[in-house]
C-alpha cells in the first residue's frame, strides 16, 4: 500500500480577456519556479468550475514565483524564452507524445476548442503556439484570487496520485514533468 502525504500547492486564478470573451485559468505558483521560463505554460490549467473544491490550508506560507501584479510579465518572459530557442538545435519530442498526450491533457481540459499547433517535433514552436493561444495579441490578464490548496498525494516510483479530483489536470502534468526530472514535489505539510 502506498503511503499518503499532504502537500500544499499555491495557485493563482486569473482571467484572460481577448475581446471575444473571458476565459478563466489557474496557474501553479510555487513548483513552477523549478521550470525554465519557456516551460512555465505547462502548469496552467483552464478551469470551468472552482478548482479549489477540497480543504484549503489556511495560514500556510509557500514561496511564490511571481506576484499578482507581474503575472503578465512572468508569462511574457516565458514566451520570449520560447522564441529565443528558435534556430538552435531543436529538442525532439515524440510526435505521439505531442499530438496525443499534450493535446489530450492540456487542450482537452484547458482550451476546450480546436487549436492548430505546430507539432513538428520542435519544442520551441510547440511552446510558442501554447503561449500565443493562451494570450492572444491585445488580451488582458486579471488576477482573481490566490489559493493555497491542500493535496493528498500517494507516490509510487516516479508517479504521483492526487486524491482531490479538482486537481486531476494538474496531477497529469506534474507526472509528466516529474518523469522528465523537471520538477520535484514539496515536502509534506
Amino acid at each position: 500500500m502506498m503511503e499518503k502525504r499532504k502537500i500544499a500547492l499555491n495557485f493563482v486564478v486569473f482571467t484572460v480577456d481577448s475581446g471575444q470573451g473571458k476565459k478563466t485559468y489557474a496557474i501553479e505558483n510555487s513548483l513552477i519556479c523549478q521550470l525554465l521560463p519557456q516551460n512555465r505554460i505547462l502548469l496552467i490549467q483552464k478551469i470551468e468550475r472552482d478548482l479549489m473544491s477540497s480543504e484549503v490550508v489556511d495560514g500556510k506560507i509557500i514561496d511564490k514565483c511571481f506576484s499578482d501584479n507581474n503575472l503578465k510579465e512572468f508569462l511574457d518572459e516565458g514566451l520570449k524564452a520560447a522564441m529565443g530557442i528558435k534556430g538552435k538545435e531543436p529538442e525532439r519530442f515524440a510526435l505521439k507524445f505531442l499530438s496525443s498526450e499534450m493535446n489530450r491533457l492540456i487542450f482537452g481540459g484547458l482550451f476546450n476548442r480546436g487549436v492548430h499547433l505546430d507539432v513538428s517535433g520542435k519544442k520551441d514552436l510547440f511552446l510558442i503556439s501554447l503561449y500565443r493561444d493562451l494570450l492572444p495579441e491585445g488580451s488582458k490578464i486579471s488576477v482573481k484570487r490566490n489559493v493555497i490548496q491542500q493535496a493528498t498525494v500517494r507516490e509510487a516510483s516516479d508517479i504521483i496520485y492526487i486524491e482531490e479530483s479538482a486537481l486531476s489536470g494538474i496531477e497529469k502534468m506534474l507526472n509528466l514533468l516529474i518523469k522528465k526530472g523537471m520538477i520535484k514535489l514539496p515536502e509534506s505539510l
